[in-house]
């Protein structure tokens, strides 16, 4: 098992140090957005969310989230990603 994991983490490396050399920044952030997109539909299964609606509608937030955060940087704001942090670590206080 560990050495699955190994090989695993072996091949994520190396497929993720050629794409962050050689893709252009967009099509890296659209990889990357679908990684965590796939980590965050485990994520729900984890939570307790087991609807199939409420995992879809948290990932389109998600991916929603992601987008604006991406036009807002791309319109100059450089602030966007901190905010958007900030504002996760609000709502997850409040949730707890």
């Amino acid at each position: 098992m560990l050495e699955k994991r190994v090989a695993t983490g072996a091949a994520m490396v190396v497929g993720m140090g050629a794409a962050a050399l050689w893709l252009p920044s967009a099509t890296l952030a659209g990889v990357l957005l679908v990684i965590i997109l796939l980590g965050a539909w485990e994520w729900t299964r984890l939570t307790g969310i087991l609807r199939r609606d409420m995992r879809i509608c948290y990932l389109a937030v998600l991916a929603g989230s992601a987008y604006l955060v991406w036009r807002l940087f791309d319109e100059g704001w450089t602030l966007a990603p901190v905010v958007a942090g900030a504002l996760w670590w609000l709502v997850a206080l409040m949730i707890l």
